[in-house]
């Protein structure tokens, strides 16, 4: 995710009211919750205000100054233009902050950063990247709960947010390129088309997904049943899932999490079978 921070402000520097113009590259945004104290923003000559709970999205392209005047913290996280792009989401900002607006989702979004970026220091950089694409892909939450603008829909949007909600609902059994429209505000053509232009079917692209994370269920639970593998997956019944699973892979899924219980045993220490 570039880089995520818990990022304490200088408490003299809060208790001073020191004013700070910072810019950037152009080349992230910045989303802030106040963890406590008080925040003031002031651009064009509208001053905000932002207490503990608070969240905001900063442009720090857009020239702004912000001040403290008590001991203030506030939790930071740059967030890459490219990498928001890369899924679809494109926003324009017509000022420098935007708070975002309080709902569930957003509450539980908020709940997961302030957890991580308590600890973050102690985070290996490895956890950070992994935790940080999980966190690019719920941006979309907190995006359509600012004040920000939504800009272009052409087809690499419609599929980079269509593999988005594909991904949310992998387990869902209900999913089809129907309801993944409606989602999208979209009509079924419309999506197709989109997909198509990829060299994609969404229903394809789908399942593609689906038997992935079956085939990481299987190395990393062998023992489990194939009926609840299925059920996780989102297929309708195993035997659907089997004969898929080994178009795929060329095995059944039992080989499969057998081969990777195998594998697992020290060598020579025992004999292994498919069977």
């Amino acid at each position: 995710m570039g880089e995520l921070e818990s990022s304490p402000e200088s408490p003299l520097e809060a208790l001073a009211g020191k004013r700070h113009g910072w810019r950037d590259d152009g080349r992230h945004l910045r989303l802030e919750i106040v963890r406590r104290g008080r925040m003031t923003i002031e651009q064009n000559g509208e001053t905000r205000i932002f207490d503990p709970g608070d969240m905001l999205l900063v442009e720090p392209s857009h020239a702004f100054s912000r001040s403290f005047r008590e001991p203030t913290q506030v939790s930071v996280v740059h967030i890459p233009k490219r990498a928001l792009r890369e899924r679809g989401l494109s926003w324009q900002f017509a000022s420098a902050c935007q708070p975002v607006h309080e709902n569930g989702d957003v509450t539980a979004v908020r709940a997961l950063l302030l957890a991580f970026t308590a600890h973050v220091d102690n985070a290996s950089d490895a956890l950070i990247e992994r935790v940080g694409h999980q966190f690019l892909d719920l941006m979309d939450v907190l995006l359509e709960h600012s004040g920000a603008t939504q800009t272009g829909r052409g087809a690499k949007w419609v599929v980079a947010r269509a593999a988005q909600l594909i991904t949310r609902r992998l387990a869902d059994p209900d999913l089809s390129i129907a309801s993944l429209a409606g989602q999208l505000n979209l009509s079924i053509s419309s999506l197709t088309r989109a997909f198509r232009q990829r060299g994609l079917s969404p229903m394809r692209y789908a399942y593609s997904l689906r038997l992935e994370h079956a085939g990481r269920l299987l190395a990393e639970t062998p023992d489990l049943a194939i009926k609840d593998v299925a059920n996780r997956c989102g297929f309708a019944s195993a035997a659907h899932f089997s004969r898929l699973f080994r178009q795929k892979y060329g095995v059944t899924p039992r080989e499969y999490a057998n081969a990777y219980a195998c594998s697992s045993a020290n060598a020579g220490a025992e004999t292994c079978s498919t069977s």
